[in-house]
């Protein structure tokens, strides 16, 4: 059965809600919380490198969000006739 464009447009609608109500929670940075604790506790002073690693892991990920978001602005603006009135 193929999916008509109404369709695709309340699936993609009811995605985007699913990803803010999970963002809209605090649970990623409790989860960080609760890593960085438990790699004090497990490694002392060797933890220190696994706090930094997550620390990078939370900004590329930040990164990753804000080119897709990006990526997602541009290819949904998209417009063929801009180009004409030049």
């Amino acid at each position: 059965m193929k999916e008509n464009k109404k369709d695709r447009k309340r699936k993609r609608a009811m995605q985007v809600v699913v990803v803010l109500l999970i963002a809209a929670v605090p649970l990623g940075k409790k989860a960080v919380e609760w890593l960085r604790k438990k790699a004090e506790q497990a490694f002392g002073s060797r933890g220190l490198i696994l706090q930094v690693g997550l620390e990078v892991a939370e900004k590329l990920f930040l990164a990753a969000i804000f080119i897709l978001s990006v990526a997602n602005i541009v290819d949904a603006s998209y417009n063929p006739f801009l180009y004409f009135r030049f």
